[in-house]
């Protein structure tokens, strides 16, 4: 399932039963040979790759407002960047078969250029850009090099030290939080079993 393309994964502590993946609060415990909740994080010899690195499913050019940010460069349109997966929707959908996942391979630097050719301020990775974090911190960093500016959409399960990494880069981090924070959705629909993790998410 690991190939040589494949990259590895920025967040994560060795533990003495497995790898212990810091992108997002559920801190998945990831056996050797297996993939975490989000399948978007694989664990080979002591090791964790990112198995989303340069997947893009579509872009487009759009006004910012479609993502729901009023307050941030009004009235300007964004370059908007779908990735596959949404943390309601990780299942075999999002894979080709059983090792490849749907999607365009975009290198940071391409997709960043494309950005620039439109002509937009800012690059909008879409819900949920945590699954795609180190993909999404390198194209913001080659996007602030030529002056775009980068938001990322998820549903605040991104883990504060994910989020501390995204801050020298990311200019806005959009939440959406589902059926009102409530407890039994987030367990029963999200593997969530403390919601008080997401606040803590947003603070």
């Amino acid at each position: 399932m690991v190939s040589k393309k494949l990259r590895h994964a920025v967040l994560f502590e060795k533990t003495k039963t497995g790898i212990k993946c810091l992108v997002c609060i559920r801190e998945c415990l990831v056996r050797d040979g297996s993939a975490g909740f989000c399948r978007l994080y694989f664990s080979k010899k002591g090791k964790l790759y990112t198995l989303a690195w340069g997947k893009v499913v579509a872009t487009e050019v759009a006004p910012i407002e479609k993502a729901h940010v009023y307050h941030f460069l009004p009235g300007s349109k964004a370059f908007f960047v779908y990735l596959p997966g949404d943390s309601l929707l990780l299942n075999e959908n999002i894979f080709k078969s059983e090792e490849e996942l749907i999607g365009k391979n975009i290198a940071p630097e391409k997709l960043a250029s494309k950005a620039k050719k439109k002509k937009v301020k800012t690059i909008i990775f879409g819900e949920d850009a945590t699954y795609h974090f180190e993909y999404v911190l390198r194209v913001a960093r080659v996007a602030k090099r030529i002056g775009i500016r980068s938001i990322a959409i998820t549903q605040g399960l991104i883990n504060p030290a994910a989020v501390k990494k995204w801050s020298k880069y990311i200019d806005g981090i959009l939440v959406k939080i589902k059926a009102s924070l409530s407890p039994g959705f987030y367990s029963n629909f999200l593997n969530i079993r403390n919601v008080n993790l997401v606040k803590q998410v947003l603070k």
